[in-house]
């Protein structure tokens, strides 16, 4: 199955891209979201974070697999950051809720990253310490963003008919809000 918006088949992505995990509630928003950005080169949807292997969207809407709705996103580094999408990602849901978004409401609509590599890790842990400063200064809650290794826990893809879903249907259901919040700058 290929990309219909990015052109490249989802279960091939290049070696060389780095990838990051995200898990913002409804993963069919957030994919389109990911697409659209510069040097993001293929997304797909699916499922991780629980013991179950191969979920099924039903298991994963009754809360049967522990696992959560999520986005796989492949990027090239030469031309986009993990900080900016993680950036992308925070400020664009409510990562103090958990186990809900908006009327999204159950685990597998937590909020939460996973990456690959010590670096990426320690990267992706002080981003999120910094928003949650900022956001307990600004609307008084704490970030509930889990932080996981890609090593550790295996994405699995969903169903096709979920597969870049707002494309396919422009004026889907789309349930992402973000807290208006955002991420400070390191730069000088």
């Amino acid at each position: 199955m290929r990309h219909p918006v990015l052109a490249w088949p989802l279960d091939e992505p290049d070696p060389r891209w780095a990838v990051v995990v995200l898990g913002m509630g409804c993963f069919w928003g957030a994919e389109k979201l990911f697409w659209q950005q510069p040097g993001v080169r293929l997304t797909a949807v699916g499922y991780i974070g629980g013991p179950r292997p191969n979920p099924t969207y039903h298991e994963v809407c009754r809360g049967d697999s522990g696992h959560l709705e999520a986005v796989r996103v492949h990027y090239d580094e030469d031309e986009c950051s993990l900080g900016s999408l993680v950036r992308l990602f925070l400020e664009n849901h409510d990562p103090t809720q958990l186990n809900r978004q908006g009327n999204d409401v159950g685990s597998q609509y937590r909020s939460a990253i996973f990456v690959r590599g010590r670096e990426a890790m320690t990267e992706t842990r002080m981003l999120l310490s910094r928003y949650n400063d900022t956001v307990r200064a600004s609307v008084g809650r704490s970030v509930q963003t889990e932080v996981g290794d890609l090593d550790e826990h295996p994405f699995y893809l969903a169903e096709p008919e979920h597969q870049q879903y707002l494309w396919h249907h422009p004026s889907g259901y789309c349930n992402m809000r973000g807290l208006g919040v955002q991420l400070p700058s390191t730069d000088a």
